[in-house]
């Protein structure tokens, strides 16, 4: 496509191509084989600690573990994992009378 000394940007240009199209495509995302260890081990410890939030869980993974693992790594797949589980099925209590409230305001 070019020859020598002939610059990407007037080659494209000639072509009517983008130049970003002559670049090698990379790869889509894997799923690392240390992600899925992670979620075994967050399963484990979920079922064992229902409480502990990422950074309990972080701290337990490093220090007893031993597992170099980044908080917002662990923030990350908690999140995706227990999306939905811990979403409050009900309105907090109180919400109705705030709506109210806000509906006499307007």
């Amino acid at each position: 496509m070019r020859e020598k000394g002939e610059s990407l940007k007037a080659a494209c240009e000639t072509l009517g191509t983008s130049r970003s199209g002559q670049y090698p495509k990379t790869r889509g995302k894997t799923t690392s084989v240390l992600n899925q260890v992670l979620v075994e081990k967050l399963k484990e410890l979920r079922l064992a600690h229902p409480f502990w939030g990422y950074r309990r869980m972080t701290a337990w993974l490093r220090y007893r573990e031993g597992t170099e693992v980044n908080h917002k790594r662990i923030q990350r797949l908690m999140r995706d994992l227990w999306e939905w589980i811990d979403r409050p099925i009900e309105p907090p209590p109180g919400l109705q009378e705030a709506e109210q409230l806000a509906l006499n305001l307007v």
